[in-house]
């Protein structure tokens, strides 16, 4: 693996991606990031849509990621 970022959610699997030393990154993470670089213009549409996949993020999560996003009040 040489790759610069690895997108891992799963907890085990960052776990041993830090072990390696590894770049990582969440996919809610990388919807931050868009938002921060200007490709999105809010990160709440994105994470109600994988909420209602079956993506789990915990309401702890959600309310962080809006929080670091600007997009809470």
């Amino acid at each position: 693996m040489n790759a610069d970022l690895l997108i891992i959610d799963e907890a085990k699997g960052r776990k041993v991606a830090k072990k390696m030393r590894r770049n990582i990154i969440s996919t809610v993470g990388v919807l931050i990031k868009a938002k921060k670089e200007g490709k999105i213009l809010r990160i709440k549409p994105y994470l109600m849509m994988l909420r209602n996949t079956g993506f789990r993020i915990s309401d702890d999560l959600y309310r962080l990621a809006l929080e670091e996003a600007g997009e809470t009040g």
